[in-house]
């Protein structure tokens, strides 16, 4: 038995194919190289290989994610109080929340914004968006809530820089000022005449926002800014310059800092919990917290590399 598959004829004579498409690049040279080993090890092995190079997008887009929505006001607010342990955001706020299990272990790391009284969207790991779906259907109520993964409905672009906003400026009619479009400031702009979810938040750590929009005007909506951004000398930065930076700024990331093996506290994110409600995993956080004796992820590092604690109030959130 045998099936085409990307004009390749796959069966139980030709079982070996693979498939391969970098989803984390530097540059388009790195691509060609990387599909040229390839190349080079299937032909050894004698089977077929299809790689797939899209490097304008997939460098320029700096913030990859997945996106769910929850509307009905007072249902949607319920569930997700429910579900989160951090205080849900005003309408036009952003909130940070981890998601626990019930043994108080960590379980994601999301972003929620509320973009209307009755409308929220959670941000998190593109790699674990099965696990939180899945996560999510199983705690859903059988009515009062409607929920919906809307990955493939957005693509972000990243601003960011000390020049961000002077760049955004010139392409929107809204005031981006800092007293206006505050830190962590979620709202719908037009950006040129692309209809954009502009957040002010950063991932480098620096002045910038995240821009979502329809996968349509994904190539609009990088043409402007490239266009505008040249007189402030912008440039593409790529997703190792992105984790180099996080990590100045103390930033954890999924997989790496913020693991299912740790709790909050272990992790140095309990400062996001809020002990006013219920929620998924509050009764093993609060015994935790009775007896928690052990070093953070980050001190436990900074003991092996200085043979001591870090300085009374140092931030360390990186784990080696």
């Amino acid at each position: 038995m045998s099936m085409k598959l990307l004009g390749f004829e796959v069966g139980i004579d030709q079982p070996l194919f693979l498939i391969a498409g970098p989803c984390v690049v530097e540059s388009e040279a790195l691509q060609v190289d990387v599909a040229g080993r390839l190349k080079e090890i299937t032909a050894r092995l004698s089977f077929l290989l299809n790689v797939g190079l899209d490097y304008l997008t997939l460098d320029r887009a700096a913030c990859r994610a997945y996106a769910e929505t929850f509307t009905w006001r007072a249902s949607a607010e319920a569930f997700l109080d429910r579900m989160l342990p951090a205080n849900l955001p005003g309408p036009g706020r952003f909130a940070l929340s981890p998601l626990l299990t019930p043994a108080g272990k960590l379980y994601g790391d999301l972003t929620v914004a509320r973009l209307a009284d009755d409308r929220y969207m959670l941000f998190g790991s593109y790699a674990v968006q099965n696990m939180h779906r899945r996560w999510f259907e199983t705690h859903l109520p059988a009515e009062g809530v409607s929920y919906r993964n809307v990955t493939d409905d957005f693509h972000g672009l990243a601003i960011a820089g000390p020049k961000s906003r002077d760049v955004l400026r010139r392409l929107v009619r809204d005031d981006v000022s800092s007293e206006a479009f505050r830190f962590m400031d979620v709202r719908r702009i037009d950006v040129g005449m692309v209809p954009v979810i502009a957040a002010r938040v950063s991932y480098s750590g620096e002045l910038g926002w995240e821009l979502w929009v329809a996968p349509h005007y994904q190539r609009a909506l990088f043409d402007l800014l490239m266009e505008r951004g040249a007189a402030h000398g912008i440039r593409l930065f790529g997703m190792r310059a992105l984790m180099s930076l996080r990590l100045e700024k103390s930033y954890g990331t999924w997989f790496r800092e913020y693991r299912p093996i740790y709790t909050p506290l272990e992790s140095g994110i309990e400062r996001y919990i809020k002990l006013d409600h219920d929620f998924i995993g509050r009764a093993a956080h609060e015994a935790e917290l009775k007896t928690y004796a052990h070093a953070r992820l980050g001190e436990i590092n900074w003991l092996k590399i200085y043979g001591h604690a870090p300085d009374k109030g140092a931030s360390v959130a990186f784990n080696i």
